[in-house]
């Protein structure tokens, strides 16, 4: 036997009893104490994230760190439905958020070490931070929360524990950068303060176990991409992310969203200013035009106005858009480029389909438009003449706002508008053809199955359940979107 496979294997052996320690020492604790499922949870939690920090020491290949995790994940699913280790899965969810670990371990291997070739610590700090700040949110929260606010429906957290988030990302942050790497104070201080700021936004959306995913990978892309910059540069980069916290507070205080759905589009609108510059941050300022002005031409009550995006509809809106600002490498040659263009697709498309939806709103101001362009029969036809030019303009809108480019005359932006509109109606009108007619409860209008003009999944009185399957509005989003950026982007890479 090889010296290279005995210590691969030894390590594989270290690794696997420090985790599975940690995770019957959670069960016994579960079982033999009153300490209640959360806390028992984040030891296992901890424990867990002690291994996958000591896997570069211990383990030199990718492959076997992809055994041990594959291995890690199918013991999860086991113990899950097995009842087993209940310290660790008795805190009544899913099995998702246990299983984004062993892949968030394996996935972060790979990318700082094989693919990005960089030092430990850019790989040690991610995993610290999400074994430490995120287990003591958590704790903290759960004892001390008494300020609390809602991410989405039924899911909610306290100032107290992100608070305990950003303080303990902030120390885990600065303390190892203080000994692994040569920068000065102010700049440490800066990437410091910004990464544990940006981990806590991140974690505040964190939904269903995805902060074993989200923490960590916020946190690598805030270190490779702040560590560069210069004092100006990082200020620049605080003061933004500060501007983003603020405008949730606000926003979220004026109840038109949830705090999850306000997060999401404003850490949306800092990644892509962050890696874009001006050229991208400014069409995405156009689609937050067209949000502001649909919740201006169609309001609801305050109770209600919040369902409309809500987490899980921003993040299915914005993700195209963020993962093309994300894939773009070089932010130099934005014009003409295929991503540049894919992007203002997803953009135009997401600003269609609001505008789509704001004559079907009873509480649409212009009430002899509404009744123009708004679907009396549900089952008629779409689309139909009467639907094309609100979603024109809605698409128009972020097309306007880009300093040049593709859509050089407003003949352009018209002819744009008018294919992204229509690829945005064709895609609602095909995935909600065959669907029964419901109420919405928040605003009384009749919509289609998962396309409730107020995101209020609790049907009213004498609504009627759809009898065959449509797809959600969320879904609808998220497809529009990719055929709109995909459509795009090769029509570009045609024509070059």
């Amino acid at each position: 036997m090889s010296t290279t496979l005995v210590h691969e294997a030894l390590g594989v052996g270290y690794t696997g009893a420090i985790a599975l320690g940690s995770m019957i020492l959670a069960d016994v604790l579960h079982r033999t104490t009153s300490l209640s499922n959360e806390v028992t949870r984040k030891v296992s939690h901890i424990g867990s994230g002690i291994a996958v920090l000591l896997i570069p020491a211990l383990i030199d290949s990718a492959i076997t760190v992809f055994v041990l995790c594959a291995g890690f994940a199918v013991l999860m699913v086991v113990t899950h439905f097995s009842g087993l280790l209940q310290g660790m899965h008795g805190v009544g969810r899913g099995v998702g958020g246990v299983l984004w670990y062993p892949l968030t371990a394996f996935t972060m291997y790979a990318l700082v070490f094989n693919v990005m070739h960089a030092p430990f610590y850019m790989y040690a700090i991610p995993i610290l931070v999400l074994a430490t700040a995120d287990a003591m949110g958590a704790v903290v929260g759960k004892r001390w929360g008494r300020h609390r606010y809602e991410v989405i429906g039924d899911h909610f957290r306290s100032i107290e524990g992100s608070t305990a988030v950003f303080t303990t990302a902030l120390i885990g942050v600065a303390g190892w950068l203080s000994f692994t790497n040569q920068l000065p104070f102010i700049n440490l201080l800066l990437i410091s303060l910004a990464t544990a700021l940006g981990v806590t936004m991140l974690e505040t959306v964190s939904v269903y176990g995805l902060d074993n995913f989200l923490v960590p990978f916020g946190t690598l892309f805030f270190l490779h991409f702040l560590s560069p910059l210069s004092v100006v540069e990082l200020i620049g980069q605080f003061v933004l992310l500060a501007a983003c916290l603020t405008g949730v507070v606000l926003i979220s205080w004026k109840k038109c969203t949830t705090a999850g759905g306000m997060v999401s589009l404003l850490m949306a609108a800092y990644v892509v200013w962050a890696t874009g510059g001006d050229a991208w941050i400014m069409p995405f300022t156009g689609l937050l035009l067209t949000f502001a002005i649909y919740e201006r031409l169609s309001p609801v009550a305050d109770t209600h106005t919040k369902n409309r995006y809500a987490l899980g509809t921003a993040a299915s809106g914005l993700a195209v858009p963020v993962l093309i600002a994300l894939a773009h490498d070089t932010m130099k040659s934005w014009n003409g480029d295929a991503l540049y263009t894919a992007f203002l697709a997803a953009l135009a498309c997401d600003a269609a389909i609001i505008f789509f939806m704001l004559p079907q709103n009873r509480s649409f101001v212009f009430k002899r438009l509404r009744r123009s362009f708004a679907t009396r029969d549900l089952f008629q036809p779409a689309p139909t003449l009467g639907k094309v030019p609100l979603p024109t303009v809605g698409a128009a809108i972020p097309l306007a706002c880009q300093p040049g480019g593709l859509p050089a005359t407003p003949t352009t932006v018209l002819v744009l508008g008018l294919a992204l509109s229509g690829v945005a109606v064709f895609v609602i009108s095909a995935a909600t053809l065959r669907s029964s007619h419901v109420m919405c409860p928040a605003c009384g209008g009749v919509n289609l199955r998962g396309l409730y003009c107020c995101q209020d999944k609790r049907l009213g009185e004498g609504a009627t359940r759809a009898t065959a399957y449509s797809m959600s509005f969320r879904e609808t989003f998220l497809m529009a979107n990719t055929v709109a950026a995909l459509a795009a982007a090769g029509v570009v890479i045609w024509l070059l």
